[in-house]
């Protein structure tokens, strides 16, 4: 498991899904997971929707109306050591503990699944997730975004695909065994996206006395930019995280705590309240370094096309 929840479905009435996905979405949003949804109307091919999903739960309604019932769509998965959680619901819940006859099982009549999939949620959450191993995710997560910006900084210079990370260090800074730390590469982003945020704003200085629908409307890409180029000062919140995850210590008699000293002797424990507060951070900085990127690359295209 990472910072993203995956839950596979197998239910043939997305009205249902529709009026309840919203509330699994918040609850994992607020244990600082992304929740991501595969919705299947039959069991077709269970197997290899769970295993390509990286199903964290499995949802499934025991009386879809096409394909395989219920436990046969579990059953047909658990026969290739495939254990994944799974919750089945029906209209009658007790009708479901006398037929379904598998371990791991959890049973819900359809109108008690609000309160009963966030709670199994937490259950696996919990199973799965001690400070070690959310230290490991947390550290993955970060590996992550210093590769996106990496990428990134390679795409920006205009190198090409089958060029190395050596070649971009030796175009940049012209010696052979250093590597980018990753405060440089933040920094080196940094100045990527200031100069595109400057190019476009002194564009549209220059065409004050044209304004109309396009510039306002530039105007309003611009100010999403500037709000984005702001929570993205900010990172050094993430490259600190990293720091604190890579030079941690056990705290004597503490059993799933962590501690971490900084330079200044400042004492903070790693606990599962600290974890929970890091993925948010971790996802939001994520999806904001990603909507930039996303702004910039726009930004520069089309530039390209009215040259």
């Amino acid at each position: 498991m990472n910072l993203r929840y995956n839950i596979v479905w197998f239910e043939d009435s997305q009205d249902f899904i529709d009026s309840l996905k919203a509330s699994i979405e918040r609850h994992l949003n607020e244990q600082g997971f992304l929740p991501e949804f595969v919705c299947k109307t039959s069991g077709e091919d269970a197997l290899e929707v769970v295993e390509k999903a990286g199903a964290d739960l499995i949802l499934v309604d025991f009386d879809l109306k096409q394909g395989n019932r219920g436990d046969a769509i579990v059953e047909s998965i658990r026969k290739n050591e495939l254990y994944t959680d799974v919750i089945f619901y029906s209209q009658h819940k007790e009708y479901l503990k006398e037929i379904v006859q598998l371990e791991g099982a959890f049973f819900s009549e359809a109108k008690d699944l609000r309160q009963k999939i966030p709670k199994i949620i937490d259950i696996t959450l919990k199973r799965q997730q001690d400070v070690n191993n959310m230290r490991g995710v947390i550290i993955a997560e970060t590996i992550d975004i210093e590769r996106k910006m990496e990428r990134y900084i390679t795409e920006y210079l205009g190198l090409s695909a089958d060029e190395t990370r050596r070649s971009v260090f030796e175009r940049l800074f012209d010696y052979r065994e250093h590597a980018l730390t990753f405060k440089q590469k933040y920094e080196m982003m940094n100045s990527v996206f200031k100069k595109v945020i400057a190019k476009i704003a002194n564009d549209l200085n220059l065409k004050k006395t044209e304004r109309g629908p396009d510039a306002d409307a530039q105007t309003k890409v611009l100010d999403g930019m500037r709000a984005k180029k702001e929570i993205f000062n900010e990172f050094a919140k993430i490259i600190y995280i990293r720091n604190v995850m890579a030079h941690w210590e056990e705290i004597p008699g503490e059993k799933n705590k962590l501690q971490y000293r900084d330079e200044d002797g400042k004492s903070i424990c790693i606990d599962d309240a600290y974890c929970k507060q890091v993925r948010k951070q971790l996802r939001e900085h994520f999806e904001n370094l990603e909507s930039l990127i996303g702004d910039v690359r726009r930004a520069i295209e089309t530039k390209a096309k009215m040259s």
